[in-house]
């Protein structure tokens, strides 16, 4: 998976490259808690204040603070003097093909923006399969809907907002999260403090949690069904602006597309390997430079989670032209 870039994050009504985050507040403070509680967070199980929260480590008013941050992140403007002119003609034809093939799920943030907690980009949730044949590599949405893990310490705990249903030793890692987060939520708000020391407390890494898992049995099928093996859901991943797009290569939500220009040509077209890691700039097909070097590795499409394919929505039809057109548009965004 690539990193998603930052800016503008605060003006989306939701996040992660599945759209399974809701933004608007509380949104943003229960994935900051996830997120801290999944990386070096401590929380106190055996503490269960009414309506059974958990004590915690975790400093809500730095992750409050690190979210208004991040709220005043704004996307880079193409560096003329150091990448070159943009060709205003070449780039107003792109715009024009940008609003054809492209502007229907990238669409512009909206002049409300600057009001706090207010979304003013609506996420589209493409499908990989019909209707909307996305096509993109589905592993990362397949991971987030289906991987399950062993619960650990929460063997046998009682659900979160429930009387009698209680965790077995292995369960979703999506509820799993939902609910420890949920706790911690619960439990700030019922101590009235975020203690930085608790007695008994654990650290989740190596608890049952997020523990190293066998890749093969955390790794699920392409599509998620019951165990009747009847289909349940469609994977789906989220359209986001792309304002500064040009800044964010590789593209794709797993990276393995170098250059604005390779996403724009035919799947088949696109290069099946290339090196990753160089700090130099390719400002023509707008990526990174992708020849091997020291501190480089390579990418290989054929391997499991990294396909190249999808994402084409009459881009393969394009003429060369064309394509060019949309690349110099794309430096303005």
């Amino acid at each position: 998976m690539s990193f998603p870039f930052l800016w503008d994050t605060g003006t989306c009504d939701t996040v992660q490259w599945t759209g399974n985050t809701p933004n608007p507040f509380p949104g943003s403070l229960a994935r900051n808690v996830g997120e801290v509680v999944g990386v070096f967070g401590a929380i106190d199980t055996t503490t269960r204040r009414p309506p059974h929260g958990y004590a915690s480590t975790v400093r809500f008013d730095k992750l409050l603070k690190l979210e208004r941050l991040v709220r005043h992140l704004k996307s880079p403007a193409w560096p003329q003097k150091v990448l070159g002119s943009i060709d205003k003609p070449k780039a107003e034809a792109g715009k024009v093909l940008f609003a054809e093939h492209c502007s229907s799920c990238h669409g512009k943030i909206s002049s409300w923006a600057w009001l706090p907690w207010v979304d003013s980009f609506k996420s589209k949730l493409a499908t990989i399969d019909a209707p909307d044949n996305l096509g993109t590599d589905r592993r990362a949405a397949s991971l987030i809907k289906e991987s399950t893990a062993d619960t650990g310490i929460l063997n046998g705990a009682r659900k979160l907002l429930t009387v009698d249903h209680r965790y077995g030793p292995r369960e979703s890692i999506e509820v799993i999260t939902q609910d420890t987060v949920g706790r911690v939520l619960i439990g700030a708000v019922t101590e009235k403090r975020t203690p930085r020391n608790i007695a008994n407390a654990v650290q989740l890494e190596g608890a049952g949690i997020n523990e190293t898992a066998d890749r093969d049995k955390l790794m699920p099928g392409d599509v998620a069904r019951d165990n009747a093996g009847t289909k349940i859901l469609d994977l789906k991943y989220r359209t986001r602006p792309l304002n500064g797009i040009w800044a964010t290569g590789p593209f794709l939500h797993n990276g393995s597309v170098p250059t604005l220009y390779d996403l724009l040509l035919p799947e088949g077209q696109r290069p099946k390997k290339f090196s990753v890691g160089s700090r130099e700039f390719d400002p023509v097909k707008v990526g990174p430079v992708t020849t091997g070097g020291p501190g480089t590795a390579v990418l290989d499409t054929g391997l499991t989670g990294n396909s190249n394919k999808g994402h084409d929505y009459g881009a393969s039809k394009l003429t060369d032209e064309q394509r060019w057109q949309l690349v110099e548009y794309m430096k303005t965004l």
